[in-house]
């Protein structure tokens, strides 16, 4: 099988996966709670 086959299977999967609105929420906060954290560290380095 060639590789190009098998990237394009891969893609077809990808493109079935949805993710919920509930799941797209509690990531959405855990990736601002992780910016804020890193923000906040890089301002400590600074100050």
């Amino acid at each position: 099988m060639l590789i190009e086959d098998v990237e394009r299977l891969i893609e077809k999967c990808y493109e079935m996966i949805e993710v919920s609105p509930g799941m797209r929420q509690d990531l959405a906060g855990k990736i601002h709670a992780d910016f804020d954290l890193l923000m906040a560290n890089e301002t400590k380095e600074l100050s």
